[in-house]
């Protein structure tokens, strides 16, 4: 270190294991650590719903019924029509049928904002245009999502385009507004 400039000349570094080997653990800190650890676990390790059965999401280029129940909690949170939900933020691959804390945390561990927004017919069918895209759904890079029950999209991939788009049962309408999280 060279004090006249506050910066480093010369540095070598070495990976030390950190283990019984290298240092005895001490008590007083592992009793400190079991106290947090306590806490953690009675917030985290409580239960907190059950399923039916086991959903999973195996693969983040198809949708799957755990995503579907993600994006249909978001989609129930505010009368919102849609919600697609990106696979890759899924960051668990099964949930249930017992539910914890920890559990849903795993599988979905963001505490970020949630944004809705109004967008015609026409805005709903291009994002669904340029989601569906074969490209999209067919790599291991793939921009799949998960959607809220009642949308129905049909995609063609000899055409390379969106050939039908609907909620609820309904076509979505050109000049219609719907509600998208």
């Amino acid at each position: 270190m060279d004090d006249d400039t506050n910066s480093i000349v010369e540095w070598k570094w070495q990976l030390l294991p950190v283990d019984n080997n290298l240092a005895q653990p001490d008590p007083e800190i592992e009793k400190l650590i079991a106290t947090f650890q306590e806490e953690v676990d009675r917030k985290y390790n409580r239960l907190i719903g059950r399923l039916a059965r086991q959903l999973t999401h195996p693969k983040r280029e198809e949708e799957t019924d755990l995503g579907n129940l993600i994006a249909d909690i978001v989609a129930q949170l505010d009368n919102i029509d849609v919600v697609p939900i990106g696979s890759a933020s899924i960051r668990g691959t099964k949930l249930g049928p017992l539910v914890t804390l920890s559990d849903l945390k795993i599988v979905l561990p963001y505490d970020g904002v949630l944004y809705k927004l109004k967008v015609t017919g026409v805005q709903l069918t291009q994002i669904f245009a340029y989601i569906m895209r074969l490209e999209n759904r067919m790599s291991e890079d793939s921009c799949c999502f998960q959607v809220s029950k009642g949308i129905q999209a049909v995609y063609s991939d000899s055409e390379n385009q969106l050939a039908s788009l609907s909620i609820n049962g309904q076509p979505v309408q050109v000049d219609a507004k719907y509600t998208i999280c």
